[in-house]
């Protein structure tokens, strides 16, 4: 970064990626983020991905590999000169 310019500020910290400010943890603070992700069942209820079975994540990863290859696949098919790039 050159000289005089300001790191942006990161939106779950209020501190420059990077940077810290007093309270970091790296520093021996105490602030922490704990994320928990979440999948969305049929029912409409939420479980903490934790939670899964083996057979849960299974599925979801499955289910994740083919909407991923479909909008890959739609997005090549619409842009192919992208595809020559990839």
């Amino acid at each position: 970064m050159a000289a005089g310019q300001e790191r942006p500020l990161s939106p779950l910290r209020g501190t420059s990626p990077g940077g810290g400010s007093k309270g970091d943890s790296r520093r021996g603070g105490k602030n922490e983020i704990t994320v928990v992700g979440f999948m969305l069942q049929p029912d409409g209820s939420a479980k903490p991905f934790d939670e899964l079975t083996e057979a849960e994540k299974a599925a979801w990863r499955e289910s994740c590999c083919r909407r991923l290859s479909e909008r890959m696949s739609d997005y090549f098919t619409q842009h192919p000169e992208e595809y020559a790039k990839f």
